[in-house]
């Protein structure tokens, strides 16, 4: 996948942040024109988050759902990208540190917490925050190359 300009977004249903985690990621929720959150966790299986998606993709009616997570790639992105309604929007961890420091600063990290900032981030300052797009197929065609390519070659 590769972070860039392009499209505008597409009007949300819901907003989500996803805390990652080796064994068990927490999240928060907050649906479009509501202010209340959910938070909960999901196991980090394929077949967790796909039963998880599908509830979402049925909560939400299909339509287009925004989500926070401190990375770009990686398993969970992957897992997450196959699906044409979870619009990614990665951030930086240090942003996401320097962000909790500022609003925590005894430093102690806390993943719902987390979760909770990347959802403030994602919903009240996504205008600075690039989408990660789908990789074309020759992107991924020239990545493959790159990556595969005899070392000094």
């Amino acid at each position: 996948m590769s972070e860039t300009d392009g499209a505008a977004e597409p009007k949300f249903a819901a907003f989500l942040a996803i805390d990652w985690a080796d064994r068990k990621h927490a999240w928060s929720l907050q649906a479009a024109g509501c202010d209340q959150r959910e938070s909960g966790e999901i196991q980090h299986t394929p077949e967790a988050v796909e039963a998880w998606v599908a509830t979402l993709s049925a909560r939400f009616a299909g339509e287009p759902i925004a989500v926070a997570l401190e990375q770009s790639h990686g398993a969970l992105v992957f897992m997450l990208g196959k699906y044409g309604q979870l619009h990614m929007y990665p951030i930086h961890p240090r942003s996401a540190a320097q962000f909790r420091a500022a609003l925590y600063p005894s430093g102690a990290k806390d993943d719902p917490v987390d979760a909770d900032l990347l959802l403030d981030l994602l919903v009240l300052h996504r205008k600075h925050i690039r989408p990660l797009r789908p990789d074309t197929e020759q992107t991924r065609l020239v990545r493959n190359q790159v990556e595969n390519r005899p070392p000094g070659g």
